[in-house]
Formats: C-alpha cells, structure tokens, sequence
C-alpha cells in the first residue's frame, strides 16, 4: 500500500476555462496574514508527511482534485481517496472508493447514494452542468437551480438522468435540442 498527500498548487487551468472561478475565494484568501498563516500551516503539514515517509505530490498551477484524478487513471490498481471535496465523488468506480468527511464525520459512499447537494452521486457532474456549483463559482443553465433540478429528477428518473449524463458525455448536443 502506498499513500499519496495531494496540495493544491494554483487553479490556472481552470481559471483559463472560466475567469470568474473561485475569484471571490482568492480574493478572501489573498489577505498577506491568511498567506502567511496558510504557509506556516501547509509548512508543517508537509514536513509531518515528510517525517512519516508519505509521498507529497502537486503540479503547478494545478488543483489537487486534478491531480488525484490523473494519478487515480494513470496508477493502476485500487485507490482509496480521503477527502472533503464532494468534487471528487465522480471519481467512484469499481476500482475508487471515497470518504467524504466533514466536522470530523466521514461517510463511505457509494455511486447510488444521495449527495449533500440531494442527487446521486452518478448524477452529480449533469447537477453541477445544469445548476452550477457556487463553491466553485460558477453558473448553470440560467433560470435553472436545485428546485428545478428536484422537478427534472422526478419527471424523468433514474434512467433519464442516466440517458442525459450518457448524453453530455457523448456530446450528443442533437439529442437535447428536441426540447429546444
């Protein structure tokens, strides 16, 4: 068994994607006394790690939750991620398993289980497309948000939520313009 410590080390490809992502949350912690306790704190952390012989990884200007995502794809075998990134619950598959923890409670879960933001976990990249993501910053479909999410959910089920993720991730854009 190997374990893995992944840091946060920029945001520049996504913020390439999007400009206005997490903008609100760097300017919060931009302040020189939160970077200079952030740094004493991330300092030690690491040199902890350090000490106890656990592998440190992070790629400039990349996000952790990237960089997990590659080295769960890249690195053959099981993986088991700890974390409190809900982000990184689509990473489950036969061969990932997650804990999410949060105030010091974690869960296991599984890709039927019902997500914070109230939609399984197989279904939360079409949530977080259609209503957006606001720790993240970043919009949805205008006009669309969790109410409407929980109407779309009961209209079509299980299976319809399945055919649209099948759909996004196909790019099948003809697909959808029936209700265009």
């Amino acid at each position: 068994r190997q374990i893995i410590a992944v840091w946060d080390a920029g945001n520049t490809y996504r913020q390439g994607l999007y400009s206005h992502y997490k903008a609100k949350r760097l300017a919060r912690e931009s302040s020189e006394v939160s970077k200079k306790e952030n740094q004493k704190l991330f300092s030690k952390a690491k040199e902890l790690l350090a000490t106890l012989g656990i592998k440190q990884v992070s790629v400039p200007g990349e996000e952790a939750d990237d960089v997990i995502a590659l080295l769960v794809q890249k690195i053959e075998g099981n993986h088991h991620i700890i974390t409190v990134d809900e982000d990184l619950l689509q990473l489950l598959n036969d061969r990932v398993s997650l804990k999410v923890g949060h105030n010091h409670f974690t869960w296991e879960l599984d890709a039927d289980r019902v997500t914070s933001k109230g939609t399984s976990i197989r279904h939360l990249v079409l949530y977080k497309a259609i209503v957006g993501d606001a720790s993240d910053e970043y919009g949805g479909v205008k006009g669309l948000g969790p109410k409407a999410w929980e109407a779309l959910a009961a209209a079509v089920g299980r299976e319809g939520l399945d055919w649209m993720l099948q759909a996004v991730e196909n790019n099948w854009s003809d697909a959808f313009m029936q209700w265009a």
